[in-house]
C-alpha cells in the first residue's frame, strides 16, 4: 500500500479488499458500535481516509476468482 505503515483495522481491510470479503469491524455492543463514540474507537476499528484512498484507486493486487462483481450486496 501507498502509506508507509498500515494500522490496526488498515492491514486487515487491505487483506480482505482484493478478495471481495466483508470487513465488520463492529462490536455487537450497540452502545459501542455508536459512531458517537468513534473518536474511542481506536486503531483496531479505525480507518484513515489515506488508507481507503489508496485502495480504490488500485493500490492493490486482485485475487483472480475471487470477487463476483455479478454478486448483489445483502
Amino acid at each position: 500500500m501507498g502509506l508507509r505503515k498500515l494500522r490496526g483495522a488498515e492491514a486487515v481491510l487491505r487483506a480482505a479488499f482484493p478478495r471481495g470479503t466483508w470487513l465488520d469491524l463492529r462490536t455487537g455492543d450497540a452502545d459501542r458500535d455508536d459512531p458517537a463514540w468513534g473518536q474511542s474507537w481506536g486503531r483496531g476499528r479505525t480507518l484513515r481516509a489515506e488508507a481507503i484512498t489508496a485502495l480504490l484507486l488500485g493500490d492493490f493486487d486482485p485475487v483472480p476468482g475471487c470477487a463476483d462483481p455479478d454478486r448483489s450486496l445483502p
